[in-house]
């Protein structure tokens, strides 16, 4: 059987200790197995102690590098006897025998660790920044040329004179109204009179004749007006000058390479900017000529006049004729197997007087917040990242627990194993843990076994799970993931790192109704961040993180960089 070693891999602070790593010394200290235990410094034993060497001859129970004689004369040894018991034994000095040939050279001993790596050292100044040229001076402008003048406006001619209005013509006389003839006695009707004749219609006048059109002369030109306060036209603008030449200085060369100094946060100094070419002169605005008289308008021509024709007269109208006599009474009708018509539909009655407003009814849980921050990751002092996220409030469920697990009853929830939720009101307030589904009316959550067991009043908001890819501090990816349901967004998020010397990558989630957006261009949202330095105990430093987006694949990607610098770091993005 191959001989063991005891081992303590798996045993940390913090970890939970296995049986196994406790059961190896049981089995070594009581020859269960096999095992090699190697001591270093002393080993003190009460009682007896028992070795068993392996069944070889080339590996003896050994007791290597054991003193040289330390005493003159008797000496005390160590002596076995047959049943292989260690006992006390002396043993005399005798004469000093001839010295024995010398021994084969032993093999060579195993080589020796190698020393550690020597510190680095310590980095150059950096060199001055050599001066720089002077910039040339910016040619003059040419000068604007003058503006054309205007041509004098002609002027317009006066209008002719109205004509007279033609007289109206008077109105044709109406014809007499016959009249009416006297009522004739009750009975047979008359026969309709002749309707008379119309009346012709008179003739229509003639029109009067057009006024004729003035011939009045163009007036003569108006005098030059008084200066006045809208601007003339604007003179052509003149030729552009000559670009003036490059300044002269010739550049030096380039100075030796010196070594880097420390990072300075005062910007090295500024070249001189050349003078600004003068402004050519503007030209002189053109004079506006004056507006001639208005011509009078001309005369307008006469009505025609014409008669009326005479009206004709009503024609008599004719007498009643005499009432006819009842007839006399039918019999009545034999019973009918048929109903008759149905009668039409009375009226409708007036509205009655409305009822009582009933009691006002009382609120089906307690409300909170939907906005909701919480820790969705950390490893102990190298890094934590905590979340702010909005989703749907699910409230007044029916909770239990038994002990760590506690069970919502949530109806269609349609949330899936994995997804994350912030609990509220439940054993404990403000519970951010990952669910597994076991139904689709109720899902479980690990929770500390403390608290109530059951009630009626719980509530969770749907919220983030978080994977981050961290290494000593230096995190370079960040993917966020939304639950199956609950309408979720985020809304911030914070990182501490503490020793970043990496750009990283934000991973959002990609859908409008559960997530950011961010599904296509047209739909990424430029995130607000700021970034802070946070090593020691004093003041922050500052940071200027930048974002980037991807336009084809991979949209909901924002790679980060401007915060690798070696230190602990703390990032804010908002979304």
């Amino acid at each position: 059987m191959a001989i063991k070693s005891l081992s303590n891999t798996g045993i940390q602070t913090g970890q939970t200790v296995q049986a196994a790593q406790v059961s190896q010394s049981i089995n070594a200290f009581t020859a269960t197995d096999d095992y090699r235990i190697k001591v270093s410094g002393s080993f003190v034993v009460t009682g007896s102690l028992i070795t068993h060497g392996p069944a070889t001859t080339s590996n003896f129970v050994r007791f290597p590098n054991v003193a040289t004689k330390l005493a003159t004369g008797s000496v005390g040894v160590v002596g076995v006897d047959p049943s292989g018991n260690l006992y006390s034994a002396s043993i005399s000095s005798g004469t000093k025998g001839d010295k024995g040939q010398a021994g084969t050279k032993g093999a060579s001993g195993t080589k020796g660790a190698s020393g550690s790596k020597g510190t680095k050292g310590e980095v150059g100044t950096k060199g001055s920044l050599g001066p720089q040229g002077n910039q040339g001076q910016k040619g003059q402008q040419g000068d604007q040329g003058t503006g054309g003048t205007k041509g004098p406006a002609g002027t317009k001619g006066s209008d002719g004179s109205k004509g007279s209005s033609g007289t109206k013509g008077a109105a044709g006389p109406s014809g007499p109204t016959g009249g009416a003839g006297p009522k004739g006695a009750n009975g047979p009707k008359g026969s309709t009179g002749a309707k008379g004749d119309t009346g012709g219609a008179g003739p229509k006048g003639s029109d009067g004749s057009k006024g004729s059109t003035g011939t009045g002369n163009v007036g003569p030109k108006g005098t030059k007006g008084d200066a006045s306060a809208v601007a003339g036209p604007k003179g052509e603008k003149g030729e552009t000058g000559q670009k003036g030449g490059s300044g002269a200085g010739t550049k030096g060369s380039t100075g030796p390479k010196g070594t880097k100094g420390d990072d300075s946060s005062v910007a090295g100094p500024k070249g001189t900017t050349g003078d600004k070419g003068s402004n050519g002169p503007k030209g002189s605005t053109g004079d506006k000529g004056s507006n001639g008289p208005k011509g009078s308008d001309g005369a307008k021509g006469s009505t025609g006049t014409g008669n009326a024709g005479p009206k004709g007269s009503t024609g008599d109208k004719g007498s009643n004729g005499p009432k006819g006599t009842a007839g006399t009474k039918g019999t009545k009708g034999e019973p009918s197997a048929v109903a008759g018509p149905k009668g039409t539909q009375g009226t409708k009655g007036s509205e009655g007087p409305a009822g009582p407003k009933g009691s006002t009814g009382t609120s089906a849980g307690t409300s909170y917040n939907n906005e909701i921050s919480y820790q969705a990751a950390s490893n102990g002092s190298n890094m934590e990242l905590h979340l702010t996220s909005t989703g749907n409030l699910y409230s007044g469920l029916t909770w239990s627990r038994s002990t760590t697990t506690l069970t919502i009853t949530s109806t269609a929830h349609g949330l899936t194993t994995g997804d994350y939720v912030l609990l509220r009101n439940v054993n404990t307030d403000y519970v951010y843990g990952q669910i597994t589904v076991t139904g689709a009316n109720a899902f479980t959550v690990g929770v500390a076994d403390t608290g109530g067991t059951n009630d009626i009043d719980g509530a969770y908001i749907p919220a983030i799970g978080a994977t981050v890819t961290e290494s000593g501090g230096d995190v370079t990816a960040i993917v966020l993931a939304a639950p199956s349901a609950g309408n979720i967004r985020v809304n911030a998020i914070q990182l501490f790192a503490n020793e970043q010397v990496s750009p990283l990558t934000l991973d959002v989630p990609s859908t409008l109704s559960n997530g950011n957006g961010f599904s296509d261009k047209q739909q990424i949202i430029p995130v607000v961040g700021s970034a802070i330095g946070a090593s020691g105990t004093g003041t922050s430093g500052g940071l200027t993180p930048a974002f980037q987006y991807n336009l084809g694949t991979n949209i909901n990607r924002i790679s980060v960089t401007g915060i690798d610098n070696g230190t602990p770091v703390i990032l804010s993005v908002k979304l």
